[in-house]
C-alpha cells in the first residue's frame, strides 16, 4: 500500500507542477495579448484617427485660404459667388474635422493646441467672413484689404495645427515602437517559457520513468528473495512432514509388536 501510495505520489506531484506552469504561463500569455489588443487600439483610435484628423485640418485650412483668395480676387461676380459657395462646404468640413478631434483621446497638451487652434482658427474664419461679405456685396477693395489680415491670421493658426499634427504624428511613431517592442518581449518570454516548460516535462518524465523503473526492480528482487526463503520453507515443512511419517511408522509397528505378544 505504502509503495503504490509513493508511486502514484511521484507521478502526481510533478504533473502538477507541470499543469501548473502551463496554467500561470497561460494566464501570462493571455495578459500579454490583452495589452497587445489596447495597444492596437490605442494605435487605431487615437494615433491614427487623430493624425488623420489633424492632417484633414491642415488639407481643410489651406481649402478654405485658397477658395477665400479666389472668393475675394475674381473679377466675375459668378465665379465669386461659386467660390464662396466653396468655402461655407469648407467650412463645414473643419467643423467636422475640430468635432472629431474634440471628442478625441487626446493628451492634456494636445487638448491645449486644439483650443488654441480653435480661438485662432475663429479669428481668422471672422476676418475671411468679413472680406468675402464685402466682395460678394460689390466692395471688392474692402474684400480686398482684409487679405492681408487673413494672411497672417493663418500664418498663426497654421503654426499651431502643424504643432498639434506634429505632435500627434510623433507620439504615435512612439506607441508604435512601445507596442512593437512589448510584442516582441511577450513573444520572446512566452517561447522561452514554452521550451522550459516542455524541458521540465520531458525531465520530469524521465526521472519519473527511471524511479519507477528502480522501484519496479526493486520489488522484483524483493519478490524473488521472498518466494526463494517460501521455498526453503515449504522444503523445511517437507522434511519434518517426512521425518513425521517416518516416527509414525515406527511407533505403528512397535504397536503391532505389542498386539502380536
Amino acid at each position: 500500500m505504502m509503495t503504490r501510495l509513493s508511486l502514484q505520489n511521484k507521478i502526481l506531484i510533478p504533473s502538477l507542477v507541470t499543469v501548473l506552469l502551463f496554467s500561470a504561463l497561460s494566464v501570462w500569455l493571455l495578459s500579454g495579448l490583452s495589452r497587445t489588443a489596447d495597444d492596437l487600439a490605442s494605435l487605431y483610435q487615437r494615433e491614427y484617427l487623430m493624425t488623420e484628423a489633424a492632417v484633414g485640418a491642415q488639407v481643410v485650412l489651406g481649402d478654405l485660404d485658397g477658395a477665400f483668395s479666389r472668393a475675394i480676387y475674381h473679377e466675375d461676380a459668378g465665379v465669386r459667388a461659386s467660390f464662396r459657395a466653396d468655402f461655407e462646404d469648407f467650412e463645414q468640413d473643419m467643423a467636422d474635422v475640430l468635432d472629431e478631434l474634440e471628442s478625441g483621446p487626446l493628451t492634456p497638451e494636445e487638448r491645449v493646441l486644439l483650443e488654441r487652434f480653435t480661438t485662432e482658427y475663429q479669428e481668422l474664419e471672422t476676418v475671411w467672413r468679413t472680406g468675402i461679405d464685402a466682395a460678394a456685396g460689390g466692395d471688392l477693395e474692402a474684400g480686398r484689404d482684409t487679405d492681408s489680415d487673413a494672411l497672417e491670421a493663418w500664418d498663426t493658426a497654421a503654426v499651431t495645427l502643424d504643432e498639434l499634427a506634429e505632435g500627434l504624428v510623433g507620439s504615435g511613431e512612439s506607441a508604435y515602437l512601445s507596442a512593437a517592442a512589448r510584442y516582441t518581449t511577450v513573444r520572446t518570454s512566452a517561447i522561452a517559457v514554452i521550451l522550459l516548460t516542455i524541458g521540465l516535462a520531458l525531465g520530469t518524465t524521465l526521472v519519473i520513468a527511471r524511479r519507477t523503473a528502480r522501484d519496479l526492480r526493486a520489488s522484483s528482487h524483493q519478490l524473488d528473495g521472498e518466494a526463494g526463503r517460501l521455498a526453503s520453507v515449504s522444503a523445511q515443512m517437507g522434511a519434518n512432514a517426512q521425518a513425521t511419517s517416518s516416527q509414525a511408522d515406527v511407533v505403528a509397528a512397535a504397536g503391532e509388536q505389542v498386539s502380536s505378544n
